[in-house]
C-alpha cells in the first residue's frame, strides 16, 4: 500500500472487493461475505464517509481479527497489513462456498443469522 493507491480506494469508495470498517466491531459479517465472493479488502480505520479516522494497531488487535478468521467453517485466509493509522485486511475466496463464522451462516447471497 501506498499514498497514491490509498487516495485512489478513498475517492473509488466501497464496492464488491473493498469495504470500509471504523472499528473491528462487527467484521466477521464482512469476513464471511468476502470469502463466498471473489475475496476483497477490509479497511480498518476508515469510515463510511472515505474519512482517516485511524486504528491503534497492536498485536491483540490483529489476533482478535485472526481469532475470528480461524473460528469459521472453513478457516478464512487472511493476510494483513498496516499502512499508517489503517490495517488492511486481505481476504481469499473460500474455496468452499458455505462459512460460518459465530452466529452467521451464509450460503451464496444470503445471510441468516443463527
Amino acid at each position: 500500500m501506498n499514498k497514491k493507491e490509498l487516495k485512489f480506494i478513498l475517492q473509488e469508495g466501497e464496492g464488491y472487493l473493498i469495504e470500509f470498517k471504523e472499528r473491528v466491531a462487527n467484521i466477521d459479517k464482512e469476513m464471511v461475505s468476502f470469502a463466498n465472493g471473489a475475496g476483497g479488502r477490509i479497511f480498518i480505520g476508515i469510515n463510511d464517509n472515505k474519512e482517516i479516522v485511524g486504528i491503534t494497531v497492536t498485536n491483540k488487535l490483529k489476533s482478535q481479527i485472526q481469532d475470528i478468521a480461524n473460528n469459521c467453517e472453513p478457516q478464512v485466509k487472511i493476510f494483513m497489513e498496516e499502512y499508517e493509522n489503517i490495517l488492511i485486511e486481505a481476504l481469499r475466496e473460500a474455496i468452499i462456498n458455505a462459512v460460518c463464522h459465530r452466529n452467521y451462516f451464509e450460503y451464496g447471497a444470503n445471510i441468516m443469522v443463527l
